[in-house]
């Protein structure tokens, strides 16, 4: 009986473990509610805690001004490992009101170090670069669980973000620092349809959306929707401090003047607001059947729309309307990145990258060029192509991001597409190109870097870089079965993100702000079924030569190669497939059935298969 004894406990050390890594994998594809780490702010309770998993989405920074209005700071942090409570990190100081979207365009001024009574001198002695700014996250395509089961769905949903960390210290992360998420209560039936690869910026108080694409047949969109964000704010769970009882912002759809001009519908377009021409500059995108756009627009918005004193509900501003303006002077382009800059007194916006489907060769077109455009140069717009891009720069790609920080005078360029073959990876390096020297620069940031990764957002932050979600191509997919996909319509198993990543210009450094919670239920439950099948192999190949000789019965050792043969063979069938859970269980075959073999041997009892 001592050898069945034995096995016994052996078996429920086993099982006990691998029930614990069954449920790790499932409170993991909850969205994240289990999770917690030093250094990352714990979410809102509200379920989901997270914005869900998504790519194509529109994410901007917002101004510092509206630090005040967001989540109230705890009282206190606990530190890991003791009771000592550490004061929260102080509100920073108020700053002149800063015009950010998708670049700010001021640098963070030092204050004081927050630093416990029982830190190290030579970390005190580091003076802190506190920074904390809001980020408005909005739609894209991802899994949202509430609509479906399974697959992706367009989301149409709008998270604000509280993003706080230290830029002098972002190796060290301390109690506090992250970011912290809340969904913003929307009336859904003056919203915008739920889409993706639309565009949008922030500018006067307003976040402005433009296009996309909601999956309506033979059509794209072109509708410009707006959305105050100070009440989206006060209308966010567990942001508002006084928020009411069924608090909702709406959305107002702006008018065109009846005899406007329009652009024709698109997606996978770029939108920059530009203050001083007063208007939303839309650059290229696409049609359907890849019908590439090359032409520019302006929004020219209502006089008086942004006065003291003036109308403040959109609903009631005269209608805009839009002008051509000058095309950018090269190929047309879609899935390019954009970003608004204010360098040497000019307001420009910047694009560059993107692809298109070329006419005479059919083939796929990647660009890397830069291009700027000054709105207000005579002729009502010009266009002036960067220099130096013939050496060292960054690889042609599409679905990538770019961001602009003042206090380097320079842009930064992150991950993105080369190809649209399925397998072929996205990319996670990061560019740098210097305004006063024209050149471009390949970082190489210490650390642990982001996953790579195409479809993602970007915005700049005040000496720092935020990037959000996306999507990363698994090149170790199976591909007779990605093209089984692909030919009927479908998608290649990659994975989204819904984390959030920011980049430390100065200390050139990233840092995790909130992990990913992406794994579907259909991975979890695989993980799930592959642990309690590790353990019963390997528990099974003792514990059923040892019941056989204990009760001198061969029925145990039949029973237990019975099941696991049926497992190799399922195992076998995932991997034949391009399930990646499969091969590990298939590779090990030989090593479980050896063990059954001794423990036969040793318990003198012939092994029966």
């Amino acid at each position: 009986m001592r050898p069945a004894l034995s096995a016994l406990c052996a078996s429920v050390l086993i099982f006990s473990a691998a029930a614990k890594l069954s449920k790790g994998s499932k409170d993991h594809a909850k969205g994240g509610e289990k999770h917690k780490a030093k250094g990352l702010l714990r979410s809102v309770k509200d379920a989901p805690s997270l914005p869900w998993c998504r790519k194509g989405t529109v994410m901007v920074a917002l101004p510092q001004e509206y630090v005040n209005l967001g989540p109230a700071p705890a009282q206190e942090h606990r530190k890991k490992g003791g009771d000592k409570s550490v004061p929260a990190p102080p509100a920073p100081a108020p700053t002149a009101p800063i015009n950010c979207g998708k670049g700010c365009d001021l640098a963070p001024a030092p204050v004081p170090a927050l630093v416990s009574t029982d830190e190290p001198a030579s970390r005190a002695a580091t003076p802190s670069v506190l920074l904390e700014q809001p980020v408005l996250v909005w739609s894209g395509k991802g899994h949202d669980k509430a609509l479906r089961a399974h697959g992706s769905s367009m989301l149409g949903d709008t998270w604000l973000g509280s993003v706080k960390m230290d830029l002098a210290k972002p190796r060290q992360p301390k109690g506090g620092f992250g970011v912290e998420w809340g969904k913003v209560d929307e009336e859904r039936d003056s919203a915008p349809t739920p889409r993706w690869k639309s565009d949008g910026d922030f500018m006067g108080g307003y976040f402005w959306v433009f296009g996309g694409d909601d999956l309506t047949p033979n059509t794209f969109l072109d509708d410009v929707w707006v959305l105050p964000v100070e009440k989206a704010m006060n209308a966010t769970s567990t942001w508002a401090h006084d928020k009411q009882e069924g608090a909702a912002v709406g959305w107002t759809k702006l008018k065109y003047a009846s005899d406007s001009p329009r652009p024709h519908p698109r997606r996978g377009i770029q939108v920059v607001a530009l203050e001083d021409a007063q208007g939303l500059l839309v650059v290229g995108g696409r049609q359907k059947r890849e019908s590439c756009l090359g032409d520019s627009w302006l929004l020219k918005l209502p006089e008086g729309w942004d006065a003291p004193g003036g109308a403040d509900d959109p609903a009631e501003w005269a209608p805009a309307r839009w002008q051509r303006v000058p095309s950018l002077p090269s190929e047309c382009r879609w899935g390019h990145a954009s970003v608004k800059m204010r360098h040497r007194g000019a307001e420009l916006a910047v694009v560059f990258g993107g692809r298109n489907l070329h006419p005479a060769t059919n083939k796929w077109d990647y660009q890397n060029e830069l291009w700027f455009f000054d709105a207000l140069a005579e002729g009502g717009g010009a266009w002036t192509q960067a220099i130096n891009m013939a050496v060292d720069a960054p690889q042609p790609r599409d679905h990538t991001s770019i961001t602009f920080d003042a206090g380097s005078a320079s842009l930064y360029v992150f991950g993105g597409r080369v190809a649209p073959t399925l397998g072929t990876p996205a990319l996670n390096d990061l560019w740098k190109y210097s305004l006063e020297t024209l050149e471009w620069t390949e970082l190489k940031p210490a650390g642990m870097l982001p996953e790579s990764r195409y479809m993602h957002v970007a915005a700049g932050l005040n000496g720092a870089m935020a990037v959000f979600g996306g999507e990363h191509i698994d090149k170790k997919q199976n591909r007779k079965q990605m093209n089984k996909k692909a030919s009927k319509g479908g998608k290649k198993n990659d994975e989204k993100f819904n984390d959030l990543w920011a980049y430390s210009i100065e200390d050139n450094h990233w840092t995790l702000l909130s992990k990913s919670h992406c794994k579907s239920e259909e991975e979890s439950a695989n993980v799930a079924f592959l642990a309690l099948m590790f353990a019963f192999i390997f528990v099974g190949a003792i514990i059923a030569p040892a019941l056989a000789a204990t009760l001198h019965l061969g029925w145990p050792v039949q029973v237990y190669s019975k099941v696991r043969d049926y497992f190799w063979s399922s195992q076998r069938n995932f991997a034949a497939h391009g399930r990646g859970q499969g091969k590990l269980s298939v590779e090990l075959q030989p090593f479980t059935s050896c063990v059954l073999a001794q423990a036969t041997r040793k318990m003198g009892y012939e092994q029966l298969n």
